[in-house]
């Protein structure tokens, strides 16, 4: 019996081409940006420092149909330091989400942590200001940044980024980045 014709091995071949279903649910503390009610959602688990990773994203949304709703969550490269994803939460908090997310889409490479905060004052929110913050409130910055790591470690997620469209994995393996746009007209 040739082994392309193996019952196991067709079932292993059928199962590496079946798209991966994952839920991730939009916490209030989410940028999210597109009409609630959107037909599509694509959730977006990266690390906003990351210059590859804005590269990445940046390409494979370009191309969207307009009417698409885009969450934004933190997916830090190195789990262990989300000074990051603290900036974006003070930003949050005070407003200017989108105001911080702008600028850092502006920026080539990879982005310090000394130059987020340095963004997040000259949209607004001083330095003295979010170091008070820091001080003060660390325990429940550090617990809402921690939502979204958990849900993705919690979804098996790789490095980032990460996007979930209407509940399919956009991994690279079965379903391609790179044809997001295609994948959204055809489920139209």
């Amino acid at each position: 019996m040739p082994a392309d014709s193996n019952p196991v091995h067709e079932i292993r071949r059928l199962a590496a081409v079946v798209p991966i279903r994952l839920e991730a649910e939009a916490f209030p503390h989410n940028l999210q940006i597109g009409p609630p009610q959107a037909l599509h959602t694509l959730t977006i688990f990266t690390d906003p420092a990351c210059g590859p990773c804005r590269t990445k994203i940046e390409a494979w949304t370009r191309n969207l149909p307009s009417g698409i709703r885009l969450v934004h969550k933190y997916w830090p490269v190195d789990k262990t330091n989300i000074g990051s994803g603290l900036v974006l939460e003070l930003a949050r908090r005070h407003g200017l989400a989108e105001d911080m997310h702008r600028a850092i889409g502006n920026r080539p490479g990879d982005i310090s942590e000394e130059n987020l905060f340095n963004l997040l004052d000259a949209a607004g929110l001083p330095l003295a200001d979010q170091q008070r913050e820091l001080t003060d409130n660390v325990a429940d910055l550090t617990a809402t940044v921690g939502r979204d790591i958990d849900q993705g470690t919690t979804l098996g997620l790789g490095a980032p980024p990460q996007l979930i469209l209407d509940d399919y994995l956009i991994d690279g393996e079965v379903l391609n980045p790179s044809r997001l746009a295609t994948y959204i007209e055809r489920l139209n």
